[in-house]
């Protein structure tokens, strides 16, 4: 397994960033795995930092289609499989790996863990290693035992949870981002409720598409005190850079480099002044 290349730059940094769970996530071109090799060679070599188990449900294939016209929904009937998926977390639940036969992810969770004082979010430079290690060990065992694993979609995901004024019934968009105005409309209250969604194709140096970047903020409010939030999601898809693990972590650092300063020109400069944001060389 080659070592970990080093990462290229830290474009945007903030000293608090309201950063509540980042995936890394990879799919593969066929199953590499099942519940024997998952639960028995796999889990083992992490299981000190992961030694809790929770079977899941598998989750379907990743997938971009490319061409004129709306998103599709692809619905797609799986056949009986041995294996489903698992997570293993962390003592605290801050952390978890995800192994299903075709897929393969790493989560870090602020939200919802088992220990109130959770540490803040570690930054990417430190999620990166820790993906890279399990992932490492995790291709490892799957070619140790025969297996192929050809890496074909790549994702990774930030999820935010911006707190907003407790006196603001209603989630105001416009506080958070640039390119929103809320603009009464005649005869009409404020809205119940606005929601943002967007979608880019990412393109290579030929003008070939090779993925998507997706961008969604939706209002909500916390469930433990009922404070209202503004749940702002970016997620990068796209295909591994090669067939291999450095190419799975070259599509993963460019999807971090673009949502980290595209959430840095899509919000406010009251809302950098609150979260700190740090002048990066």
């Amino acid at each position: 397994m080659p070592d970990l290349p080093p990462l290229s730059g830290n474009p945007v940094s903030f000293e608090r960033p309201p950063v509540a769970e980042v995936a890394l996530a990879v799919q593969l071109a066929e199953p590499a795995t099942d519940d024997t090799l998952t639960l028995g060679h796999y889990w083992p070599k992490i299981q000190a930092r992961y030694p809790r188990l929770e079977p899941q449900p598998p989750l379907p294939p990743m997938a971009e289609v490319f061409g004129a016209g709306p998103p599709t929904i692809n619905f797609q009937l799986f056949s009986a499989s041995p294996a489903g998926r698992y997570w293993f977390l962390s003592g605290n639940g801050e952390e978890l790996v995800q192994v299903q036969p075709d897929r393969f992810a790493y989560n870090w969770r602020k939200e919802g863990v088992a220990e109130p004082e959770s540490p803040h979010y570690p930054r990417y430079e430190q999620l990166r290693e820790r993906f890279f290690d399990v992932y490492s060990a995790f291709v490892d065992t799957c070619e140790a035992e025969g297996r192929s694993v050809k890496p074909t979609w790549c994702e990774i995901t930030y999820i935010n949870h911006i707190d907003l004024p407790r006196d603001s019934a209603i989630p105001d968009l416009a506080t958070v981002f640039r390119r929103v105005q809320m603009t009464p409309l005649p005869g009409l209250d404020s809205p119940e409720d606005t929601t943002l969604s967007e979608r880019y194709v990412l393109r290579d140096a030929a003008g070939e598409p090779y993925g998507r970047f997706y961008v969604t903020a939706t209002p909500a409010y916390r469930i433990e005190n009922q404070a209202p939030l503004m749940a702002l999601t970016f997620v990068v898809r796209g295909m591994a850079k090669s067939p291999d693990t450095l190419g799975v972590i070259g599509l993963l650092d460019e999807g971090r480099d673009l949502i980290v300063n595209s959430f840095k020109r899509l919000t406010t400069d009251a809302m950098h002044e609150e979260w700190g944001l740090k002048d990066v060389d």
